[in-house]
């Protein structure tokens, strides 16, 4: 099992923002509710802790170690690499920024094996982690994309899958 995400809000939290129209949706969320998700699923969401499990996890990390490299120290602490007083307080602090040694070889194994990839190499250009609040039919949104490159008209959404069968 992976770790537990604590909430984003409280139930009260959560309403608030429903009736002041300032919480603000993504594109998977929304998606998944229009997919037949429960309103109380949706709720939920939001406010109880959730399963992150270790194929998450681990995609998050070669997310970061792919697109944006200099940002991985800022973020994450690596069981059995960094200074071990650090390790425990930030396991205090933020167990989703301590990843173990295993952990981090395995993403940059898969980092380094896309920046090796001519084409993945080609498709980076541009402005990484990009995010973007707008509204549509007046309710807030709110996304990220992994590369934005207007220039190329190229938006990019970088999708790490665990096994492929032809």
């Amino acid at each position: 099992m992976g770790k537990i995400r604590k909430p984003k809000y409280t139930p009260e939290q959560f309403l608030q923002h429903v009736i002041d129209n300032t919480l603000v949706l993504s594109y998977s969320r929304l998606k998944w509710l229009c997919d037949g998700g429960s309103p109380l699923a949706f709720f939920n969401n939001y406010t109880q802790e959730k399963n992150v499990t270790p194929a998450m996890e681990l995609g998050s990390i070669v997310d970061m170690l792919y697109l944006t490299p200099n940002d991985f120290k800022n973020n994450y602490i690596v069981k059995g690499l960094d200074d071990a007083a650090k390790v425990k307080e930030m396991q205090e602090k933020d167990p989703f920024k301590v990843i173990t040694k295993k952990q981090y070889e395995q993403a940059l194994k898969l980092a380094n094996a896309m920046q090796l990839n001519i084409h993945a190499e080609k498709l980076k250009e541009g402005e990484k982690q990009k995010m973007f609040i707008t509204e549509i039919e007046g309710v807030p949104f709110k996304g990220f994309l992994d590369i934005y490159a207007p220039q190329f008209d190229r938006v990019v959404d970088c999708k790490m899958i665990g096994r492929s069968k032809p």
